[in-house]
């Protein structure tokens, strides 16, 4: 046995398989080549892959079907609709509770007399915001009278 490791023999296969561990070493570091292995496998799996490729676009036409189709796109625009219901009922729904909170503060303060106005301009320098409206003197509003909005 001992002459065995000692033999040209052993010496050239040791050097093969030295010499192939370094390609799949070198193989893997490079990442973008396969290894020989990955190769074979890949080449004889291919005609496979192609024929069953092949029978899946085969049987994809069947699935299709025209009033399916219809159904999906009159479906769609009913969906389109009833999120555009949707929209407008959430905005219905916010401009009532904000007419309530107003028709709250008026019942709870009968002094107060309500002047409907829109604001005009505004003071961007102003730290507290300062605005102007369009009312005045002439609608009954006099300087410093609270505003609510």
């Amino acid at each position: 046995m001992r002459s065995f490791f000692r033999s040209t023999r052993f010496k050239v296969l040791l050097g093969i398989v030295a010499a192939l561990l370094v390609i799949t070493v070198v193989m893997g570091l490079l990442g973008g080549w396969a290894s020989p292995q990955s190769s074979v496998a890949g080449a004889a799996a291919t005609p496979l892959q192609k024929f069953t490729a092949g029978i899946g676009n085969f049987f994809a036409g069947f699935g299709r079907n025209e009033e399916l189709e219809k159904e999906n796109a009159e479906l769609q625009e009913k969906v389109n609709q009833l999120t555009s219901d949707l929209l407008d009922y959430q905005r219905a729904l916010d401009e009532n509770a904000f007419y309530r909170q107003f028709l709250e503060l008026k019942e709870e303060h009968d002094d107060f007399e309500l002047q409907p106005a829109k604001v005009i301009a505004r003071d961007v320098d102003d730290q507290f915001g300062a605005f102007t409206i369009d009312q005045g003197s002439l609608g009954g509003v006099s300087p410093r009278d609270p505003v609510i909005t």
